[in-house]
């Protein structure tokens, strides 16, 4: 099993206007926060690092291209040989790049932690699961709890829109890389590439910045991307995502060198760069 954790994700603008009882949201973008608050619903962080499953043996990336060998007292002592743990892999200190580096270079272990938030069993719901996590957690050795955790979650049973976006609040002040609600009848699904009953919301920074050259395809002649300069540290970045057919067409007209455009970016690479 080899399977990307399935989410529906919620963009931040829609979060907060649904929140916000003097905005009114498009009816389509309410309905996964509609089924969300409808029943039990648990919340917890979500964190910036890779995805990946515990094989029993080894840690996977979710396209089971990349094997993690972990320390060897992580396998013995702390990882379970018969359950397919769940999780984020993070380097303390560092980027979500900078996690594939461990492959090569086994003294960044010291600083790893996996946070385990699911384990894969069919048709179990996610308020079963979590508590076969606990348990499992609960004897997990000395010796590795500063490096294996248990994701916290908090259940929300009333007044979710009050609750929840407390916590979301929570998350965006400590700097988390966004939030993640699992309603508690939750099972995993490998036959559907979103969920109907997980959802991400990830929290975003807005800037601003200035369009300094083109990258234009030389068979086609249309813009694939274009150079531009954040206003507020100067950091110069490559934008090649959300450009309508009609400006990559007409780049020169829509896309003037000079112009200054607005735009929103969830954290930042090791570098710097959005």
């Amino acid at each position: 099993m080899h399977s990307r954790m399935r989410y529906t994700e919620v963009s931040h603008r829609v979060f907060m206007q649904y929140h916000d009882t003097d905005t009114t949201v498009p009816i389509v973008e309410c309905k996964a926060l509609d089924r969300c608050y409808s029943g039990v619903s648990y919340v917890s962080k979500k964190l910036d690092g890779w995805n990946v499953v515990w094989m029993g043996g080894y840690l996977s990336s979710h396209t089971g291209k990349i094997v993690f060998t972990v320390p060897k007292t992580w396998s013995t002592c702390c990882l379970p040989s018969n359950l397919l743990l769940v999780g984020e892999l993070v380097v303390e200190d560092g980027y979500s790049s900078t996690v594939g580096l461990l492959v090569n270079h086994p003294f960044l272990w010291e600083k790893a932690h996996f946070h385990v938030f699911d384990v894969y069993v069919e048709n179990v719901p996610f308020m079963e699961r979590y508590d076969i996590l606990k348990k499992w957690h609960s004897i997990v050795c000395k010796d590795c709890q500063d490096h294996i955790h248990l994701v916290q979650q908090r259940i929300i049973v009333t007044d979710h829109r009050k609750h929840i976006s407390d916590f979301y609040a929570d998350v965006c002040i400590a700097g988390a890389e966004g939030m993640v609600l699992t309603m508690e009848n939750n099972v995993f699904d490998d036959t559907r590439t979103i969920s109907n009953s997980r959802f991400k919301v990830k929290v975003r920074q807005d800037s601003t910045a200035t369009i300094l050259k083109w990258n234009v395809s030389k068979s086609s002649g249309k813009m694939k991307s274009m150079q531009a300069k954040d206003m507020s540290n100067g950091v110069v970045f490559n934008v090649g995502i959300g450009f309508t057919k009609h400006q990559k067409e007409f780049y020169e007209e829509t896309l003037q060198i000079g112009s200054i455009f607005s735009y929103s970016y969830a954290g930042q690479t090791e570098f710097g760069l959005p």
